[in-house]
């Protein structure tokens, strides 16, 4: 008998032993990657709430037919990002020539200023988004916040950050405009 043999016979796991170790670590793997293969089953209940489990013995018997795997994609599975742009014969700016031509007071003046409100604020939230997705992706990238350069920015994000530095001096000049027209109203 080996005299580094254990009660059970066998001889301790040792850094030289590649073979078991190799048994070992591939063990571990794949009960460490079983969790992350279970199926994830969503049902509605009555009251029309959406449920999500791993465990179809969870699922009340009445709601079990219906309940449906729900399907994961992997981070690498990305779709594609679209951008809508407004239709090309809508005009972006009302000007006061557009409006209905009230003196102001009229309900036609009060209609125009309220759509010239609107497409303002919507002009603003639109610059404020942009301005966020590029001050995100300079803290990626950035140097003092980032020493290693260890946050990778998604190739998506990046052109974005591109089509959005573009974009940013006309929309602040539509901004601009649209205000100059809302001030000529009142």
């Amino acid at each position: 008998m080996d005299p580094g043999a254990g009660k059970s016979g066998r001889t301790p796991l040792r850094a030289g032993d590649p073979a078991r170790l190799a048994v070992v670590l591939s063990l571990c793997a794949l009960l460490s990657a079983l969790p992350a293969a279970a199926d994830i089953y969503r049902w509605v209940d009555g009251q029309g709430t959406v449920h999500f489990t791993d465990d179809l013995s969870n699922v009340p018997p009445s709601a079990r037919g219906a309940a449906t795997p729900f399907v994961r994609e992997g981070p690498g599975s990305r779709g594609t990002v679209s951008v809508l742009e407004p239709p090309p014969d809508r005009p972006t700016a009302l000007t006061p020539s557009d409006t209905a031509g009230g003196a102001p007071g009229t309900p036609e003046s009060g209609a125009s200023r309220e759509a010239l409100l609107g497409q303002i604020e919507q002009r603003k939230a639109k610059i404020s988004a942009k301005e966020q997705h590029i001050q995100a992706v300079d803290r990626k990238r950035s140097l003092a916040l980032n020493p290693l350069r260890n946050r990778l920015v998604d190739e998506v994000d990046l052109d974005l950050y591109r089509k959005y530095q573009q974009e940013l001096p006309e929309d602040r000049e539509q901004l601009r405009r649209l205000e100059e027209d809302l001030s000529s109203l009142r």
